[in-house]
Parts: C-alpha cells; structure tokens; sequence
C-alpha cells in the first residue's frame, strides 16, 4: 500500500497535480517529534538513535505532511540497512539563535539563509558507482538475487522531488561498508511574527475529509470539541500527537498509564490514544483496568506501539484495544482513525439510546455498558413515582460523581442524567396512558410529576402531542 501510495504521489508530480499545504511554521518541533517516534523502533533492532539541534525555533515555509513522508523513507532505510550495534543521527544545522531570529523576523533584509537536516547511519553504504542513481526512479542500490530488503526504487525518488517541491535540495554522501549521510537543504523564512513561531497555530495535515464529527440533530448533552486523551511517556511525541489532533479535538496529556487512569476516570475523554511501553503502568495494563471500570469501560482506545508482532497485537486486543497504530506511524491514519472510530461510535448512539430504554441486556456493546445501563434503568424506574428523585442521588446510587455519571451518559447515549431520567418518565407514561392504565391527572403522579402543566408540557415536548390525546387514542 506503501509502494502504490508513493507511485501516486509521483504521478501527481509528474502531472503537476501535487500542491504544497504550506505555511511559515518552526520545522524543529516536527522533526524532533518524528526521531521520537522512530526510537521505540530503533531500540528493537539495538541501534542507538540521536538528535541535536544548533536553535530550537527555525522559520522554514513546509507542509508537514509531505516533510513527514521525506523523514519517515530516510530514517527507515537508515534503520533497515544498519546492522545490529550500529548508530543513527539526525542533525539540524541551521546557524541561528533565537536572538538573531528575532532580529531576522522584524528585519527580514537578506533572505537567503538555509536550514541543513542531516540524517546520517554507521549501515551497509552504497557503492560509489551507484552513489550517483539512487534518486532516479525504480533503481536499487542491491540489484543482487540475495537482496535482503523488499523494495522497487521509487522511496528516495519521491523524497527529492517533495524535497524540491520545497525549493530545497537533497544530497547522498556515502562510504561502500561504512555508512551514509543525506543532507537536505530548506530555505529559512523570515516573513512569519516571531511570537507566531514561538506559539505556533496546531498543525494542519490535510485529509481531503470531514473531520467533524456528524452529531445527531436532537437533544445532546455534549457540548463543544471532542475531547481525546494521549497517553505517551515520550514528550516530544506527545506534543507532536497533541499538535495534530488540537485543530479539531481538545487535548488532555499524561506520561504513563498510571497518570492516565487518573485523569481518564476524572475527565472520561471521548477516545484514547495510548502507547503500549511506558513507565509506572504500560499501555496494556492500562487498558485492561480502563475496561474493568463502569466509568471508562466505553472509551475507544488506539494503541501505537514499535512492538507489532501478532503476539502483541493479541495481547493489546485481548485488553480491550479498539486499534493498532506501529511506530513510526503515519499522521494521517491517526487522523483518520481517530475520526472512523468516533464516527463508529456517534452510529451506535442512537441504538444504544433506543436499547437504553428498552432492554440494555439486547445491545451489542460489552458487558460492563450493558450492566451499567441495565443498572441505570432499574434505578430510575423503582424511583419513577419520587418527584425528588434528583441526578445527586442517581449517581450516588450508580458510585459515581455527577461529572462522572454526565460524562459517562453523554458519551453512552449522548444524554444527559436529567435529560434521561425525563425521557424514561415520559416512556413510561405513554406506555400507561396507551394502556389505559389510568387517567392523565394519576398517570402524572406515577411517573413523578405532582403539576399536571408540568407533566403536559413535558410530555408534548417528547411526543409532540398532549397526554390527553393519546389517552382518547
């Protein structure tokens, strides 16, 4: 899929179809952030990675996007073709300082300044006579019958031509045995505010989809963004995750599973997204205790991890993950699946809502949902006559805290507590009304409502008729 994606980005080159999402925006973060993900990788295959940069803000006018997929194909050929033992670097050289930087961006003057990031491995190296092919398309450095890498020569070709979309430029330097270094050259940009640079805009990776959740057309108890938990031990990444996904969701943090539970069970975050190694409390761990509790036993949870054997993936399913992500992961299948899962479950809400109030036993979700509901309608149906029944002594009696029983609910069957508790008095009465169980005056009383005005306008606001009529009907 790798191989056709690329295929088709070149075609779109060709064709002059493929646009730059660019803007002026510190590079620095994002590489930093993709050496972070690619440690975990690095550290299976017992090869030291490293970063260092000479300035921590670098004004350079990239689409992050296509900078990711020109680090991601350097870095995992520099992994695959360096032998256990060996060394990777990456090195930004850009002989600037914040100070100068400052000065630059108020005064632009001569703008002619580049950026170096320098990716450099102790592997396999290319011949010298080879040196020289490796960006053209389809060639491969190990033409022999034994080549050990699957691969038909177009990853390094595409790497120069986004690079060159840049205005920039990429060159190999190589020792045949000894390893290999790529130089790629940015233009520096002092056309952005500085105090832009320093507090940048969330990043912006285009989708060519709808990232906005298509909530239903009724009476809802969220309100504003979707609210994601990442989990990530790694800060770097964890900025990184967090800077994607904060145009469209809001952003809670923790650094392990210990720390996540904590906040997961406080806040019950719309989605997780965890790693699996962590210290204090893995990813799995985690997971499996989130699952055991009546509070986060709903949240859908994405797991990235390096470790993407089918044993692990097994483990972290077995725990209650709804998806895998492998280190280093693409930027835009998180988005997109983050945006599938919660499109999955806005699908179930309506279901879920109508099992809710019917017999929660029959809803396909897991256990510990179905008892929670089926705990919530026994509830507040053996207090359905009690006008003072309040939602304090709904989640008292359910052993969670009101925010925990709104949260909860809301993300379930997208209700609030009160809203609930109106709408299973409502049903209730329109079962007794069409029954026949009684007159309009005592059909109020028994579901908890001593005004009769009340109890009509409720009624009406739910069925679009009075109670009078549909006990003449």
């Amino acid at each position: 899929l790798n191989m056709v994606n690329q295929i088709l980005h070149l075609t779109k080159l060709d064709a002059g179809e493929e646009k730059l999402n660019a803007s002026v925006r510190n590079i620095e973060p994002l590489i930093r952030s993709i050496y972070s993900s690619f440690e975990s990788l690095a550290k299976l295959n017992n090869l030291q990675l490293f970063f260092s940069s000479d300035c921590k803000i670098i004004p350079v006018n990239f689409d992050a996007d296509k900078i990711e997929k020109i680090m991601n194909n350097l870095l995992s050929n520099a992994i695959k073709f360096t032998p256990a033992g060996g060394k990777i670097s990456i090195n930004i050289k850009s002989g600037l300082n914040e100070t100068t930087i400052e000065k630059k961006i108020n005064n632009p003057g001569e703008n002619k300044r580049i950026v170096k990031i320098i990716v450099k491995d102790t592997g396999t190296g290319i011949p010298q006579e080879k040196l020289s092919h490796i960006f053209e398309r389809f060639f491969q450095a190990d033409s022999s019958s034994t080549r050990k890498y699957e691969g038909i020569g177009i990853g390094l070709s595409l790497t120069k031509e986004l690079v060159e979309l840049h205005n920039g430029k990429i060159e190999a330097e190589s020792k045949f045995g000894e390893g290999t270094t790529f130089t790629i050259s940015l233009p520096i940009d002092f056309t952005y505010p500085f105090s832009e640079i320093k507090n940048p805009e969330p990043l912006q990776i285009e989708l060519h989809e709808n990232l906005e959740s298509n909530i239903p057309e009724t009476e809802t108890a969220r309100t504003g963004k979707t609210s994601i938990l990442v989990i990530e031990d790694n800060k770097d990444l964890r900025y990184y995750i967090k800077e994607t996904l904060k145009l469209n969701y809001d952003i809670a943090e923790a650094p392990d599973g210990k720390k996540g539970i904590e906040i997961a069970e406080k806040e019950i975050p719309d989605l997780i997204i965890t790693d699996a190694m962590m210290p204090n409390m893995d990813g799995f761990e985690m997971t499996k205790l989130l699952r055991e509790s009546n509070t986060t036993s709903h949240i859908p949870i994405i797991m990235i991890t390096a470790r993407a054997s089918e044993e692990d993936k097994l483990t972290g399913l077995e725990a209650g993950v709804d998806a895998y992500l492998t280190k280093p992961f693409n930027t835009k299948e998180l988005l997109l699946r983050v945006q599938k899962l919660l499109e999955l479950r806005e699908k179930l809400y309506e279901k879920i809502k109508e099992g809710a109030f019917v017999n929660p036993l029959e809803l396909k979700i897991n256990s510990l949902d179905q008892q929670f509901l089926n705990k919530l309608k026994e509830t507040v149906m053996s207090n359905i006559g009690n006008e003072y029944f309040t939602v304090k002594v709904l989640a008292e009696k359910m052993i969670l805290s009101e925010r925990q029983l709104h949260r909860k609910l809301s993300a379930l069957i997208d209700l609030s507590p009160i809203a609930y508790i109106r709408k299973l008095r409502m049903k209730t009465a329109h079962e007794l009304l069409i029954n026949g169980n009684g007159n309009v005056s005592r059909v109020s009383l028994e579901v908890g409502y001593s005004s009769f005005t009340s109890f009509a306008k409720a009624f009406k606001n739910e069925f679009g008729v009075s109670p009078s009529q549909v006990l003449h009907n």
